[in-house]
Order: C-alpha cells, then sequence, then structure tokens
C-alpha cells in the first residue's frame, strides 16, 4: 500500500489487511506485523483523506501492534515508532499537550529499543526531533530545539547518501535549523536551511507525497529571505515553490496544500500582491471544503475548520482590494458559520414537500441517513461510555464501515434532493443571488473585515438609482438605468460600497482585548468581560471611543453617504411619561435607518453599537444614528426570517425562569449568588400578557426538567437567570437553572424540538452573546448560534455580566414596547437601550412610582412589578442628584445584543 498510488487501490489493500488480522489467532507470532501493515493502510488513507475517523483507527490498531510484540522483538522499535507517528498526527489535529508528551515519550523508548547498528536508526531519530520541535513551538524551551538540532545532525550523518528516506531527514534539519534563526536571527542558519531544502526538492521524486511539504518549507524559507533582503530572484523561486506544493498536493497531501496556500498568501498580502494572495488562499480553502464535505462527524470537521480560521477574511481582503466587492462578500459568507449553514440547510422546512411532489423514497432515505449521522454524533460525543453503552462507539472496523455507508448513503440523497426543482441549491455554498435577497430597502448589511494588512467594511445595500456618492462602489446585474431586469418585482438593484478602516488592524485589536506587562494579564476587554468584571468600566472607556474613531465612525460616514441621509445627533429619544412612560413612543428611533451588522472573529466580543465617535463637535454613538441589530451570516439571517413568518399565526405564549437558586447549600457553594430583581423582572412581563398566556418558574421551582416540560408551544422564551460562557469548551456554555444547566451541547442536540414554536429567545443573564473566540471563531460558536440551530429566528442575548437592577428595568421597557406598542425587537431593544442610559434619577423616580400605582391598585392580582422590587429600586434613584443618570455608563445598557429577525410579535 502505498500514497503514490490509486486510492482504490489503497482501500483494496486496507481490506486484505483486514481479512489477514481477523483470520490470525490472538497468540499468532505474525499478528504485530499484520497489525502494524494494517495500521499503515489506514494511516496512509487519512493522509490521502483527511478523514479523522482514520487516523483515530491507526493509532488503536498502532497501539495493539504493540502490546502484542515482546519484549525483545525486532519488531518493536517499528512498532513504537508508527504508534508515535499516529499520536503526532493527533496532536497536529487536536494541539493536546498530553499527545504531545505521549508522542516524545513513544520516539525515545523507540530510538532506545534500535540496536545501534540498524539502518532505521536515523529515521527513528528525525521522528525523535519532529517530536522535539513541536513542543519547542509550543513550549519555546530552547533545550528541546537544541536537542532537536543534535538529534537530526546525527539522523543525517547515519543517512547514506543513496537512501530514499535522505531528503526528509534534511527536510527536517532544514526546519530545526529555520527556528534557531528564528530564535537568533543569525542569517547564516537561515542561509544554510534554504540550502538544504533546495538539496531536498531536488533529490524527491516528483510523485513522492511528501513533496508538496518540502517545497512549502522551502516557499517559506525563501520568502523570509527575500523580506529581509529584497532579493527579485526569491520572490519568483518562492512562488514557484508554493504554487507546484498547490498542485501536487491536492490528492497526495491535503494538509501541506492549506499550509502552503495560507503561507503563500500571507506573504503575497504583505507585498500588496493581491491577485496571488486570492489565488494562494483559494487554493488552500478548495482543499478544506473537500474537507469538509469528507466529514460526517462534528468533531471531525471542526478539526479541519481550525486550520482555515481566519483565512477567509485574509482573501475576502485581498478582493476587495482589487475591486471584486461581490466576490469579497461571497467568500466571507461562504467561510462564516459552515456548521451552522449546513445545519440549517439539512432542517429546511420545505423538504418536508418532497413527499408530495412524489419524492417519497427520496425524502425517506435522506431522513433515515440523517438519522444515522446524528446517531454516529452520539457515539462520537460518548467516546468514553463503557461498552455495554447504547452510546458505545462501535468497534473499529464496524464503525468505520457505518461512517463510511453514511457518507455515501447521505451523498446520494442530496445529489437526489438536488435532481428536483426549487432545491438545486440544496447544500449549496451560498452565492450572491442568495445573499442580496437579504438586502431590504429598509435594511442594508455590513461585514466588518480585520486582518493583519488592515480592516474594511462591505456594505451591502439596495440602490434605488444608482448615486455615486458612496466611497467605492460596486453593482451587479442592473442596467445603465439602474433597474435589475432579472428581478421585476423591484425597481432598485443591489449595490455593494467598500469601506477601508486601514488604520485599525488585527494587531490594535488584540491590544485592546488583552493588555498585557511581562508576561501577565494586566487589562483589556476580553478578561473584563469573561472574568475581571471590575476592570470592565475601565475598559469600556478605553475601547469604545477607539472602536469609535476607527471603525464604526468612519462606517457612520459611509452609511450617510449610501443613505443619503444627514448626521443625527443624540438626540433624547425620551423615558416617555412621567407615569407608566409607555403612551408615547419616540419616533426618532423607529425612523432611524435599520444596520445589521455581520463582524468577523473575534470583533463580534464587541459592542460595536455603542462605538464612541465625534459629529459635529458633539460625542454619540453609532446607536444615536442607526438601529443595530446582528447576525451571524447572511444564510442564518435568511433562514431566521422564513422560520419567523413560518411561526407568525399563533397566538402569544410565554414561558419562562426567574432567579433560580440551587435546591442545596453545597449546590450553592459553586454558584453565583441570586439575583434580586430576576424575580420582578419576569412577574412584570407576564403582567403584560393576556390571562392563562405566561408560565414562569421561580427560583427552587426553576428545573432544567420543568423547563423544558414547558418550552414546547411557547413562542416567547424569557430567562432571567444566570448564565457562564465557558471559553476552554464552548459547548459547555449555557443557563444555569435550579438543578443544573441547559447547555448549548443541549440545544443543538439531534432531537432537541422544545424551541420548535419559539419565535424571539431573551437570555436576560450574563455572558449569553458571546461565541468562541479561540479555537474557531469564525463559527460564531455560541448561544445565538445554537438557538439559530435549534430554529429559533431571534435571540436577544448579552456580551457581558449585567447589573441586576439595571437589567430589569431595562427588560421591562423592552417589552413594553414590544408588546404593547408592537415594535419590531431590534427598535424596541434600541429604543429601551437610549431610554435606559438617558433616563435622569427624577425621570426614573416617575416611572417607578407609575409602576407602584399600578401595584397598589392590583395588589389581589399578578403585580407589574412587585412592590418589593418597585421600593428597592426607588432607594436606588431616590439617593441621587435628581438630575443625574445613574446607568449612563455603557457597562449598563450596551450588554444587550438582538440577533435575528426583525418582524414584530
Amino acid at each position: 500500500m502505498t500514497l503514490r498510488g490509486r486510492l482504490g487501490d489503497l482501500e483494496e489493500g486496507i481490506r486484505v489487511s483486514e481479512k489477514a488480522v481477523d483470520c490470525s489467532s490472538p497468540d499468532s507470532p505474525d499478528l504485530p506485523i499484520l497489525l502494524n501493515s494494517l495500521g499503515i493502510g489506514v494511516s496512509d488513507r487519512y493522509v490521502r483523506t483527511g478523514r479523522l475517523e482514520d487516523m483515530e483507527e491507526a493509532i488503536r490498531i498502532y497501539r495493539r501492534a504493540v502490546e502484542c510484540t515482546p519484549p525483545d522483538s525486532p519488531e518493536l522499535p517499528e512498532n513504537l515508532n508508527n504508534l508515535a507517528n499516529g499520536l503526532s498526527d493527533r496532536f497536529a489535529r487536536t494541539g493536546s499537550p498530553e499527545d504531545l508528551e505521549k508522542t516524545i515519550r513513544v520516539y525515545r523508548r523507540s530510538v532506545q529499543c534500535t540496536p545501534p547498528d540498524s539502518p532505521e536508526v536515523p529515521r527513528h531519530l528525525s521522528n525523535l526531533a519532529n517530536g522535539l520541535r513541536s513542543r519547542f513551538v509550543h513550549t519555546r524551551r530552547l533545550d528541546d530545539l537544541e536537542e532537536a538540532i543534535r538529534v537530526r545532525q546525527q539522523a543525517v550523518a547515519l543517512t547514506p547518501a543513496n537512501s530514499p528516506e535522505l531528503p526528509r531527514h534534511l527536510n527536517n534539519l532544514a526546519a530545526v535549523l529555520s527556528a534557531r534563526f528564528a530564535c537568533t536571527g543569525r542569517l547564516e542558519h537561515l542561509e544554510e536551511s534554504i540550502q538544504i531544502s533546495q538539496q531536498v526538492v531536488a533529490r524527491t521524486p516528483p510523485d513522492s507525497p511528501e513533496l508538496p511539504m518540502y517545497l512549502t518549507s522551502l516557499g517559506t524559507g525563501l520568502n523570509v529571505r527575500q523580506r529581509l533582503s529584497g532579493r527579485a530572484d526569491d520572490v519568483e523561486e518562492a512562488r514557484h515553490a508554493y504554487q507546484r506544493a498547490c498542485e501536487l498536493g491536492r490528492d497526495s497531501n491535503p494538509a501541506a496544500v492549506i499550509i502552503s496556500g495560507r503561507c503563500w498568501g500571507d506573504w503575497a498580502s504583505d507585498r500588496c500582491a493581491w491577485e496571488e494572495a486570492v489565488t494562494a488562499y483559494r487554493e488552500a480553502l478548495s482543499v478544506v471544503d473537500r474537507l469538509l464535505r469528507d466529514q460526517i462527524l462534528r468533531t471531525d470537521k471542526e478539526s479541519w475548520l481550525r486550520d482555515a480560521q481566519g483565512m477567509t477574511e485574509r482573501m475576502a481582503y485581498a478582493l476587495a482590494k482589487v475591486g471584486r466587492a461581490e466576490d469579497a462578500v461571497v467568500a466571507l459568507e461562504t467561510g462564516r458559520a459552515r456548521l451552522l449553514a449546513e445545519a440549517l440547510e439539512h432542517s429546511r422546512r420545505d423538504l418536508e414537500l418532497l413527499p408530495q411532489s412524489g419524492h417519497t423514497d427520496l425524502y425517506q432515505s435522506y431522513r433515515n441517513a440523517s438519522e444515522t449521522v446524528q446517531n454516529l454524533q452520539q457515539a462520537d460525543r460518548a467516546a468514553g461510555a463503557p461498552s455495554g453503552s447504547p452510546l458505545a462507539v462501535p468497534a473499529h472496523a464496524d464503525r468505520h464501515q457505518a461512517i463510511q455507508a453514511a457518507r455515501e448513503t447521505l451523498d446520494a440523497a442530496i445529489a437526489g434532493i438536488r435532481q428536483v426543482a426549487e432545491f438545486e441549491d440544496f447544500l449549496v455554498a451560498p452565492t450572491w443571488d442568495h445573499i442580496q435577497r437579504t438586502v431590504t430597502p429598509e435594511t442594508l448589511l455590513v461585514y466588518l473585515v480585520i486582518t493583519s494588512a488592515g480592516s474594511l467594511a462591505l456594505i451591502v445595500r439596495k440602490d434605488a438609482g444608482g448615486s455615486d456618492a458612496s466611497p467605492q462602489r460596486k453593482q451587479e446585474g442592473c442596467s445603465e438605468d439602474g433597474t435589475c431586469p432579472d428581478r421585476p418585482q423591484s425597481n432598485s438593484c443591489t449595490a455593494t460600497d467598500i469601506l477601508w478602516l486601514d488604520e485599525f488592524r488585527k494587531g490594535d485589536l488584540n491590544l485592546l482585548l488583552v493588555e498585557r506587562s511581562d508576561g501577565e494579564v494586566t487589562g483589556g476587554y476580553l478578561p473584563a468581560q469573561l472574568e475581571r468584571s471590575d476592570w470592565l468600566r475601565a475598559s469600556l472607556d478605553e475601547s469604545l471611543p477607539l472602536l469609535g474613531a476607527k471603525l464604526l465612525g468612519p462606517l457612520a460616514v459611509a452609511l450617510r453617504s449610501s443613505l443619503q441621509v444627514g448626521p443625527k445627533g443624540p438626540a433624547r429619544l425620551g423615558s416617555g411619561n412621567a407615569g407608566e412612560g409607555t403612551d408615547q413612543v419616540p419616533s426618532g428611533g423607529r425612523d432611524l435607518p435599520h444596520i445589521v451588522l455581520i463582524p468577523t472573529g473575534r470583533l463580534s466580543l464587541l459592542p460595536l453599537h455603542a462605538g464612541r465617535y465625534v459629529l459635529d463637535g458633539r460625542d454619540v454613538c453609532f446607536l444615536d444614528e442607526f438601529t443595530v441589530s446582528y447576525a451571524i451570516s447572511a444564510t442564518a439571517l435568511a433562514k431566521a426570517r422564513q422560520e419567523s413568518r413560518a411561526r407568525s399565526d399563533t397566538q402569544l405564549r410565554l414561558v419562562g425562569v426567574g432567579n433560580p437558586l440551587p435546591e442545596s447549600s453545597e449546590a450553592a457553594e459553586d454558584r453565583p449568588g441570586g439575583l434580586p430583581f430576576a424575580q420582578a423582572e419576569l412577574e412584570s412581563i407576564a403582567d403584560m400578557l393576556p390571562d392563562g398566556a405566561a408560565c414562569a418558574f421561580y427560583e427552587h421551582n426553576a428545573t432544567r426538567q420543568s423547563l423544558l416540560d414547558a418550552l414546547p408551544g411557547a413562542n416567547l422564551v424569557h430567562l432571567s437567570c444566570h448564565g457562564r460562557f465557558r471559553a476552554d469548551d464552548p459547548l459547555e456554555s449555557g443557563l444555569l437553572l435550579a438543578d443544573g444547566e441547559l447547555t448549548l451541547r443541549d440545544i443543538i442536540a439531534a432531537g432537541f424540538t422544545a424551541l420548535a414554536a419559539t419565535r424571539l429567545a431573551v437570555l436576560s443573564a450574563c455572558q449569553t452573546a458571546i461565541h468562541d473566540f479561540a479555537k474557531l471563531p469564525d463559527e460564531a460558536i455560541g448561544l445565538p448560534a445554537g438557538l439559530t440551530q435549534a430554529g429559533v429566528p431571534a435571540v436577544l442575548g448579552t456580551l457581558w455580566s449585567v447589573n441586576d437592577a439595571s437589567t430589569a428595568l431595562l427588560m421591562v421597557r423592552f417589552y413594553e414596547l414590544l408588546l404593547q406598542k408592537h415594535l419590531p425587537p431590534p427598535v424596541a431593544l434600541h429604543l429601551a437601550q437610549i431610554w435606559l442610559r438617558d433616563a435622569t434619577n427624577a425621570e426614573l423616580d416617575a416611572y417607578l412610582s407609575g409602576h407602584e400605582t399600578i401595584a397598589l391598585a392590583r395588589q389581589s392580582q399578578s403585580e407589574r412589578m412587585p412592590l418589593s422590587a418597585v421600593h428597592a429600586l426607588l432607594s436606588q434613584v431616590l439617593k441621587g442628584d435628581p438630575n443625574e443618570r445613574p446607568y449612563s455608563h455603557p457597562y449598563y445598557w450596551a450588554p444587550f445584543v438582538f440577533y435575528g429577525a426583525e418582524d414584530s410579535l
């Protein structure tokens, strides 16, 4: 079996090896050899296809081979070496320090067991050096680097000049010399590394599966030298090396293509060779696309997605640089939240129409295949389950065959569905036509992109007149008079404006997120957001003016130009009447343009709507000029709107929890304290609904099971409780209830249908709108995306731990505008935020007194806001200056963000 031949031949070789292993007795002396041969075949298949189940399978086989090998067997060193290779592959995918330490230990054991005169000594030494270099990269321990250099020099010295293994050992030596140059800055180390890499490429057969990686190493060495010296010949040679690596590796070594394309694209971007950068990134991303299609399990998809993080944004930036605005938008949309997009497509409502059009068998085949995949997902999550468990992972051969069969059946069903009219785009990557359908005359999409080269905004909007007032405009599919001939129902076309924001780069964002001194974290928005709430006000005071000056202020200027409107001041949108505060609704908020922000990467962590800047000599924030909502992607927004329309014909029914409290003191020790105003908040909201339309659980009764039992049929869900974001494992983020957590993993699990009727979920809890920022920031893994995947079309969440009292006030005001004035959720939130920000103590006194009057008049019934809560809030506001605005700081009003469909309830 070899990587150079046909994949079909490799599959046949694996089947033969499996049969040989199955026919061998457990005590056969040939079993270790047969297992080793099988492991090599499965490992080769992993390299060819990127299927992570093969990687895990190979490790299991190699481990069994080692266990079956006698301690004095001459086969033991090779079997140990292969096991270490498998563990090294897994470390490359998981980044687990435990896997790396195991890898080095097994490599050392392999070297120790190898006789000094064995021809395998150089290879085993070189592999040990690989492990040491990997540990150096992750720990920066110089002793690991120096040992790796010594071991690799020894491996090269022991390798005959005519050995086919020599190129590999030389390449490994070049890699550690390059690492030494990075540490010392001594050019002779770089020169030696490049010379060795050139020898390696010259010595390697053109059909070797390792050649793409060797070419990548050469290209990287040359591009480093070119940056330092400016040598023109290095540019051409490095470009040729990268290009050849991508061409040769597409089938034989896709992982090498991803690395090569990324390095090539970054280098081209640094030289402002934008067309070249687009070509390079496309090479890498096309391989990622193929690998994702080949995976069945979510964990396997996530592994390859990690390699693509940030690459889509860099390609979009390069596309915009060459004026291809629509292509840049499509690239961003394609690379944004792929797992969510796939899940939303799999759950399309119109799939249920297939049986009605005579495609019952096709529909059933698809559903059966999807159910099989879901079962495999559950088994994958239960990998540690005991063998007797119904969720235990199948035996190795059965598991691979089950995954392979599920993949083939699902692919066949998808191909069949695409043959049906109206389903041609099923599970197809988004196109410009899909994206522009999301834009309405009332709503603009704004993609925000930040890279190391600079930043930009892509403003996608309807353009009725074809005005040229905007910064840089691209239009699609329109005639000279500005109309769209292929869309007769509209007199407008879709335009994309490019706004360059190059004064703010990725490095600036990283400094804003985390501040360090002498290696210690000393401040920054991110630690304040997650743990150090005492840093949050200072962080917001520093970051919001910076975001406003560099990003949101220039964006506001461009939007005014695109919309042809004048600047809006920070008008007091008011707190309404002095009584209830709901008799009048300020018109300003309803008349403001609606902007849907789609921030990419770690920009989604920030309250962009609160960015501050100077306008006509006044200090304003983005929210003063625009109604702002957020979207994970245009695809997610379009699906949310479809779901919202499908769920619009039902009477309002609310299910909620308020201030869940653990049942025992022991459980309370690991939980945040109670939320005194949470129950009052939910009771006030429930009182706005007709009798019997609300089902609420409080304190010890707010259990997980009670909530899950009540959720079916509820179209409005309000959860006033503690929440937490798990940066180490975002799928374990969730909401704290009386007897446990409702996690994101629970919400996206197969068969979770409790939210099938929900139109709006309000997560009035801490950290409920934070996305994964460490491993897969482009995937937007968090509660908003999880609820969207579960079918909820609109979600309101928070970016940090919120103040209990101010949150109760904002939420009650939000629901007054939502339910009593029938405003769309983003408008209601917008007005509620500005009301809370601008309300004085005197105005809050009048507002709360109005609630007290209603409460006194209805003591025998459910109170709008309980007297105890009213009195507690009054005691806070009465202590201050009547003209003081106690909640004017963004800490109180800025954490709330809205995702999804904008429809009124």
